[in-house]
């Protein structure tokens, strides 16, 4: 009989399966909702593993469903979230001068996609670079937020958006993401700097910290001059697509600055200051590659990664021009690393698009609106046309299930629900050619 075999990638999965579950449990009671009444089941559900996989798509308004106690504990998962669960743990270790298993280390190393070297001394520095990043948002924020609130309120409104922005979460406590503050310069570029920050990655930051370009990891080279190239090649397409539509009304100064925050918020971060069901078929397309495309590596937020959209480009043009050699800033790179690349973005495409028809099958919403949901879920996004609360059951159940999948990866997900006994040893079976093109 088969044994269960507990890998790092299923505690990673049990790891977040039990704070979502956690979530729903301290969400589900009376004084969590602002009305004092339990929130259903799906409600509940939703809001846990969105916040806990740092999503932000919701069903119920954040700041006027949910009491203080429940944007709280929104707040709580969105910080362990975006952290990383194992992350929190490994720290409270530290912390507690507790000894970290290889076991563990695996298991965090899966949850950040590195290898298991260092990965006490990353923690300590995520720990830093995490709370200190966070303290300084919150303090601007508050006090850009004092301007128009009292004192108490602006300070509970920068922590809770500072946790929000640099965790790449999209949760926020005003009616309508950030369309208010559409054209205040303070509040989008602490926004922006604090959910690009979040979307680097925790490596990419400590590189930064302490070294010069030339002297950058190949890694950090790469999630940078990927992230201003998409962030500017999407903020051009808003441009072009909605300069008759929602840019109308506007200068040129502030088309710029709208074309800008939503391109870069496309990369996970979830946060608006344009109604997004309002924008042209066009861009709601060109958003939705980005946002599959996602954040980096080792951060907060989700998506395939640069890291491997730049892999498969360069692969595609290393089989023109190079052969089978793959190479990026005139470094050679692993057939491994492209292989796995390729993996994970058919896993991802596969997953997004099964989601999508199954969605299609049971609402009536736009394709376009309903691909874009998906794709916001499995990114973790946050970014929505609207639908969300309007799906019906099933659907949103599919949608949780596309946020963990998105959240953990493809490839560690079905590690995790499909690893049972031993691994027996592979086959070779004989080669044979195919005939392609």
């Amino acid at each position: 009989m088969p044994t269960l075999v507990f890998s790092p990638a299923r505690a990673l999965f049990y790891l977040y399966i039990t704070a979502i579950l956690t979530g729903t449990i301290l969400l589900s009671l009376p004084f969590a909702t602002a009305q004092g009444t339990r929130a259903s089941l799906m409600v509940a559900l939703f809001t846990a593993t969105s916040a806990t996989c740092v999503t932000g798509l919701v069903v119920e308004n954040t700041g006027f469903y949910w009491s203080i106690f429940g944007q709280m504990v929104i707040m709580s998962l969105i910080f362990l979230g975006g952290l990383g669960l194992l992350t929190a743990g490994t720290m409270v270790s530290i912390v507690l001068g507790r000894h970290i298993s290889y076991r563990q280390r695996m298991s965090l190393a899966r949850e950040k996609n590195l290898g298991p070297g260092g990965l006490v001394r990353l923690v300590r520095s995520i720990a830093l670079m995490a709370s200190g990043i966070q303290i300084l948002g919150a303090i601007i924020l508050s006090l850009v937020f004092r301007q128009s609130m009292a004192p108490g309120p602006a300070l509970y409104y920068g922590i809770f958006h500072s946790i929000s922005a640099f965790n790449n979460a999209g949760f926020d406590l005003f009616s309508a993401s950030l369309q208010e503050f559409q054209l205040n310069p303070a509040i989008n570029s602490v926004f922006l700097l604090l959910f690009v920050a979040g979307g680097f990655g925790f490596t990419v930051l400590n590189d930064l910290s302490s070294r010069r370009w030339k002297s950058l990891s190949l890694n950090t080279r790469v999630v940078i001059s990927a992230s201003l190239v998409l962030i500017l090649a999407g903020a051009l397409i808003f441009l072009i697509f909605e300069g008759d539509n929602v840019l109308a009304p506007l200068s040129v100064g502030e088309r710029l600055l709208v074309a800008l925050f939503q391109s870069a918020t496309a990369r996970t971060a979830g946060f608006s200051t344009v109604d997004f069901g309002q924008l042209e078929d066009e861009t709601l397309f060109f958003t939705i590659i980005l946002m599959f495309i996602g954040a980096s590596p080792a951060s907060t937020g989700g998506g395939i990664k640069t890291t491997a959209a730049v892999l498969l480009l360069a692969g595609l043009i290393g089989g023109f021009w190079r052969g089978e050699e793959t190479v990026i800033f005139r470094r050679s790179i692993p057939g491994h690393l492209y292989r796995k690349s390729l993996i994970l973005f058919f896993l991802a495409l596969i997953l997004v698009i099964s989601m999508v028809l199954f969605i299609s099958i049971l609402e009536e919403e736009g394709f376009m609106a309903i691909m874009f949901e998906v794709t916001s879920a499995f990114a973790t996004v946050g970014l929505s046309t609207g639908i969300t609360g309007y799906l019906g059951e099933v659907s949103k159940l599919l949608l949780i299930m596309t946020m963990i999948a998105g959240r953990l990866g493809p490839v560690n997900l079905i590690e995790a629900l499909g690893q049972y006994g031993r691994k027996k040893r592979p086959i070779h079976f004989p080669e044979e050619d195919l005939i392609i093109g």
